[in-house]
């Protein structure tokens, strides 16, 4: 039996019949199309539609699925985001009218950020967007979730990996908030979580495969990722950061980063379904599932 998040799965969940869609990522695709209509209003950041936050380098899991599997593959490490870097972050999108989703969430375990419910607040003090964090929800307590909500945050997605009565136990927590919530069912086998969910190799890191070799990707024409120190990274796919140099929220507007020439050259290699560049050429995402429209519109500026 594989072990996810640290834990066994026992075979009180083998039962279990999982739902065949992906509930999240029609959640996804949901906000994609609501977020679109922002566009007209942010002629600067045409496309874009969301935006990450790695804002911590510590997690309390190590997933068969993710690079954390094995500590010496992926690390963890003492390093969080700054309230600096989140103020610079929030001031040049309010500037620039980024009026897409922000997600919290990364390579790490966004709860394990000393002062997580200040990065929110400071994020709201700005912004109107919405603000949702990604937790495995090993440190989620009424008086956590009540402290972020009070914060400011709109949205909360838990990655259950302990079974159905963990799920209990979510949903018992978060509908006594008003917040709005989804919780990811991560328990079970390997095979099924992978295929359920779209899981990649992350770069080549996760011994997952699917043939992704000549087809196109639409990340980069949709999203940024915001590292810890504010670098931006490639996509949520590049853990171990090979595509750097895209620039840095702390010193460049979204504007030159969003149409940096770096960005641009990824971007048509990838309308070319030509996965080239340190990062792309390893990685075997499918990522054609969001972003059509920003991939679209970009391609014809």
């Amino acid at each position: 039996m594989r072990s996810f998040g640290g834990k066994i799965n026992r075979n009180i969940h083998s039962a279990h019949t999982y739902q065949p869609m992906n509930q999240h990522l029609e959640n996804k695709k949901k906000r994609y199309e609501k977020v679109k209509e922002s566009w007209c209003f942010c002629n600067n950041l045409v496309g874009l539609a969301a935006i990450e936050l790695n804002i911590t380098e510590l997690c309390s899991r190590h997933c068969d699925f993710c690079p954390r599997f094995d500590r010496n593959v992926y690390k963890n490490q003492n390093l969080h985001m700054s309230i600096e870097t989140i103020v610079s972050f929030a001031e040049k999108c309010e500037t620039e009218k980024f009026l897409g989703d922000i997600s919290i969430a990364g390579f790490g375990e966004p709860m394990l950020h000393p002062n997580l419910p200040e990065i929110v607040r400071s994020l709201r003090r700005h912004l109107t967007n919405q603000i949702s964090i990604i937790t495995n929800g090993d440190f989620l307590t009424h008086d956590s979730l009540k402290d972020l909500v009070s914060a400011g945050l709109s949205k909360i997605v838990v990655s259950c990996y302990d079974g159905p009565e963990a799920k209990e136990k979510f949903e018992t927590l978060l509908s006594g908030f008003e917040i709005d919530y989804h919780i990811k069912e991560l328990w079970g086998d390997f095979d099924t979580i992978v295929k359920k969910n779209d899981f990649n190799s992350r770069t080549g890191i996760v011994p997952i495969k699917t043939k992704t070799k000549g087809k196109q990707c639409y990340i980069p024409f949709y999203k940024l990722l915001v590292d810890w120190n504010g670098e931006i990274i490639l996509c949520s796919n590049d853990w171990l950061r090979k595509e750097p140099g895209l620039g840095n929220i702390n010193h460049n507007s979204l504007k030159s980063i969003w149409f940096g020439e770096k960005l641009k050259t990824i971007r048509t290699n990838l309308s070319n379904g030509n996965r080239c560049g340190e990062a792309c050429k390893y990685c075997n995402v499918n990522g054609t599932l969001i972003g059509k429209d920003s991939f679209d519109l970009l391609l014809s500026l």
